[in-house]
C-alpha cells in the first residue's frame, strides 16, 4: 500500500488498529490520517478495495433514506 500515484480511493473510517500503532500519541483527541499516513510510508499498514456498493450513511438524512431504499 502506498500513499503516492496510483488510482486514488477512499479511506472508509473502518478500521481494526493494533494498539501499538498508537505508542507515542498524545492522549485526547488528535487527526488520524497524519498517523496512517507514516505508517503507510513504512509499510504498517494495509488495505481492502471493496468493490462492492457501499453508502455513505454519514448523515441521519441520508440513513433515513437507505432505510426507506431498503424497506422497498
Amino acid at each position: 500500500m502506498t500513499d503516492a500515484g496510483g488510482q486514488r480511493l477512499t479511506f472508509s473510517g473502518v478500521g481494526v488498529y493494533r494498539p501499538a500503532l498508537f505508542d507515542g500519541c498524545a492522549l485526547g483527541r488528535f487527526p488520524l490520517a497524519p498517523l496512517l499516513r507514516a505508517a503507510i510510508a513504512v509499510g504498517r499498514v494495509s488495505g481492502e478495495h471493496h468493490r462492492g456498493r457501499w453508502v455513505d450513511v454519514g448523515t441521519p438524512e441520508r440513513l433515513a433514506a437507505l432505510d426507506r431504499e431498503l424497506l422497498q
